[in-house]
């Protein structure tokens, strides 16, 4: 069931600080969940037990505490260490909040919407199509009988 988003946002607020985990699958080391930015951006220190993209984002900005991905010691370890050192999770809070709010979902959906938009208009000239139906995608004129390299299509 889905959860209200101000409820939700009460609960992760009231929080002493917030877990994001990301298995270290080999097929996850790009993927930077949105989560992260979410997190970031409410307000509460961040532990982050992820490696590949995320990690090196978050460590980038000194916005998280990283501990290795399936690591409970070192989970605990951190955890602890938030907890000795108040002055320590302020300052997480604080790149915390900068980095979630420059990586807010909003954003990136307007730039990718801008870049789709971008990509679909053809070389020169503005739209999307020709007068004689051809598409252009990625700059590359799509014609009934090519693929988007230009190569003959088989049939």
């Amino acid at each position: 069931a889905e959860v209200d988003a101000d409820l939700a946002l009460r609960y992760l607020r009231a929080s002493d600080a917030l877990l994001v985990s990301l298995s270290d699958h080999p097929a996850l080391a790009s993927f930077v969940p949105s989560k992260l930015f979410d997190c970031c951006a409410v307000g509460r220190p961040v532990v982050l037990a992820a490696a590949g993209e995320p990690r090196r984002l978050a460590d980038a900005s000194s916005a998280v505490l990283g501990v290795p991905p399936g690591d409970p010691v070192a989970l605990a370890a951190g955890i602890r260490a938030l907890s000795a050192d108040p002055d320590f999770a302020g300052e997480l809070v604080g790149a915390g909040r900068q980095f979630g709010a420059a990586n807010l979902r909003d954003r990136y959906v307007a730039t990718l919407e801008h870049l789709l938009i971008e990509l679909a208009r053809p070389l020169h000239g503005s739209g999307g199509s020709s007068a004689h139906g051809a598409s252009f995608v990625c700059g590359r004129q799509l014609t009934n009988n090519t693929n988007s390299s230009g190569e003959p299509l088989e049939r």
